[in-house]
């Protein structure tokens, strides 16, 4: 994947666990790429901030509180990639006390049925995509099945559903026509 020259825009949202990198493994990102990170919440934001600033980064992520791309210059993306709350409303509270002491709930709960957000992210993309740009989803391993509907509905081509080690639907990706 050839993306010098363009923007990325990695959207997720607030965690109170986000992953920290270790600064001793830089990553080897072409100069002219460019990153845009966003969050909804300013905690979420800042340790993302200092994530890149540890990793060599920082000049190459734009950093935008913010929900979803609205963000975004329609058009200007190549790639987005989420990892958004999709978790039905009802499961959350039935979630490990381990998952539930260290997320917020709003990191979690995707609506009555997980989808609302993924819903939301589908369309939006298609405005801040380019023609021929790609979509990466983190998806719930029953929603495989909505997400093709979702991304065929909304003029993604290529729709894959991917599966993890354990062999659940774990991501949906499909290209922008």
């Amino acid at each position: 994947l050839r993306l010098v020259g363009s923007e990325m825009c990695i959207r997720d949202r607030p965690s109170s666990t986000p992953p920290r990198f270790h600064a001793s493994t830089p990553p080897s990102i072409p100069p002219s790429l460019r990153f845009t990170a966003i969050d909804l919440s300013p905690e979420a934001l800042s340790l993302a901030r200092e994530n890149a600033e540890a990793l060599g980064l920082a000049g190459c992520v734009r950093f935008v509180l913010g929900n979803g791309c609205s963000a975004l210059a329609p058009g200007s993306m190549d790639i987005i990639v989420s990892n958004p709350p999709y978790i039905a409303a009802e499961e959350v509270d039935a979630l490990p006390p381990l998952i539930r002491a260290h997320e917020p709930r709003m990191a979690l709960d995707g609506g009555p049925d997980g989808l609302d957000i993924l819903r939301q992210i589908v369309l939006d993309a298609t405005q801040a995509l380019r023609p021929g740009g790609r979509l990466f989803l983190e998806i719930g391993d029953d929603q495989g099945l909505a997400l093709r509907r979702l991304l065929d509905c909304a003029g993604y081509t290529d729709v894959v559903i991917a599966k993890d080690f354990a062999g659940h639907d774990r991501y949906a990706e499909g290209t922008l026509r």
